[in-house]
């Protein structure tokens, strides 16, 4: 990926954490032979897409945000460039693909849920677990690239991934990042295509910078 995640944990700053369709680990500061894999392939690890996609310059099927929670360590979450959002909270020990509580395996969304459903093959360009609560994380997407859409799409749970909230008041931008202000968390800033966000009500309202 051309900006695969590379993350250093907020916990040990001897912890460093590079990103393909695995996660990757280091305990010592990324030396020589410490690296461990701690992940799966996180991907959907379509083969058609990945096969066409050695024909372009854009990479796909690989993990493109990766975040360990600010709160305790060893909670990630993870999103791919095809789609797939995942949550580890035992130190990658297990993982659950979130996208597919929501979705069946050919992508037909299942009947029943609470809230908003997120989205099942958009690009996950954001994970941003919340500084302020263990079980918050915001999480965001874009349909450009892959669905040549404008739609916002931005999303906040407070159940590790349960149930969703849709924060993206219909605005019509393609989401790039989303950071919560680390002193305050009803603020948030959103970055999109068509310039910067911020919200100072955890996202009933957003206006431009």
């Amino acid at each position: 990926q051309w900006d695969s995640p590379i993350h250093l944990s907020p916990h040990n700053p001897g912890i460093v954490y590079v990103c393909s369709q695995h996660v990757h680990m280091s305990r010592s500061r990324g030396n020589s032979d410490t690296w461990v894999t701690i992940s799966p392939d996180l991907s959907k690890n379509d083969q058609e897409r990945i096969e066409l996609s050695k024909l372009t310059n854009l990479q796909y099927a690989t993990i493109y945000t990766f975040q360990e929670s600010p709160v305790e360590p060893g909670v990630y979450w993870a999103g791919t460039d095809d789609g797939n959002l995942q949550l580890s909270i035992d130190g990658g020990k297990t993982w659950q693909n979130i996208t597919m509580n929501f979705y069946d395996t050919n992508g037909n969304p299942k009947k029943g849920i609470k809230g908003a459903r997120i989205p099942y093959d958009r690009w996950v360009t954001k994970v941003e677990p919340s500084a302020h609560d263990l079980k918050t994380c915001y999480v965001t997407y874009s349909g450009y690239r892959t669905h040549n859409e404008d739609n916002s799409y931005v999303f906040v749970t407070h159940d590790f991934g349960k149930t969703w909230k849709d924060l993206s008041q219909g605005m019509m931008n393609p989401v790039r990042d989303i950071e919560e202000d680390p002193d305050n968390p009803d603020v948030l800033y959103l970055a999109t295509d068509y310039g910067l966000f911020v919200t100072m009500d955890k996202g009933k309202t957003w206006v431009e910078m």
